[in-house]
């Protein structure tokens, strides 16, 4: 049997191909740690993510009301927020039949119509809890006032839920809510204080996180100021400083 010598590689050969096993390995260890990780980038109202998480279609205590939208993406902070604040209300509630979600925001984040923010991850959209079984988008406010249908009880525990993991930065609604709410709990200040009144808002929250702090490119928004803010329901330039909020300003 005819056999194959192999000849061995001589000090210079051996030594660059040692050099080139190395250098492929640095190079793959490299690409793997510099691969970008989730990011939260730029304004609420001018941002986008970098690969984001999505929001189950439906889960304990929530589901959404769309299911074709492609609208459930959103930071890992406003994902474990929502499927937390959902969870206590049903253990809280037994009875509760689950939050209803709207639109949180693209994949990769950027403008989705007919928002003015929901950009970087951050925005969220809870339809109010109500009593009727009536289409969630329908208005449980008429003429500035709340309407029987609107479930209190259950949307204020879902507010506070909210509250309590001290990421939330704003909470949109109108400015009926608020007036019930400071009327019922007026000592609540932290949870008052971030429930900003904005018009057309009249069927759902719109929830919204402050920035994560591992996202270093993410444009945090102005501090909500202190106390309740229940006094400045009637101010007469209430709708200009409630767009630049809602803008992210």
């Amino acid at each position: 049997m005819r056999k194959t010598l192999l000849h061995p590689l001589n000090p210079q050969s051996l030594i660059k191909h040692m050099l080139k096993i190395l250098l492929a390995s640095l190079v793959c260890t490299f690409s793997w740690a510099t691969e970008p990780a989730h990011q939260v980038i730029g304004s609420y109202s001018r941002g986008k993510i970098h690969q984001a998480h999505a929001l189950p279609l439906q889960g304990k205590g929530f589901s959404f009301l769309s299911l074709s939208e492609n609208r459930n993406w959103g930071s890992l902070g406003l994902i474990e927020t929502l499927e937390k604040s959902a969870a206590e209300m049903i253990d809280f509630f037994p009875e509760f039949t689950g939050l209803v979600i709207g639109d949180l925001s693209a994949e990769t984040g950027g403008p989705i119509k007919p928002h003015l923010s929901h950009q970087n991850g951050l925005d969220v959209d809870v339809y109010f809890i109500r009593t009727d079984g009536l289409d969630p988008k329908t208005s449980l406010v008429a003429n500035g006032k709340l309407l029987s249908a609107f479930d209190l009880k259950k949307n204020w525990k879902f507010v506070k839920f909210l509250v309590s993991q001290g990421r939330i930065n704003r909470i949109f609604a109108d400015r009926a809510v608020k007036k019930s709410f400071c009327a019922l709990y007026p000592s609540e200040t932290e949870v008052l204080r971030r429930i900003r009144p904005f018009p057309s808002h009249e069927a759902h929250f719109h929830i919204r996180l402050t920035c994560p702090a591992e996202s270093p490119e993410c444009i945090s928004q102005v501090e909500v100021p202190l106390g309740s803010g229940c006094s400045e329901l009637e101010l007469n330039n209430h709708l200009y400083w409630n767009l630049n909020e809602m803008l992210g300003f």
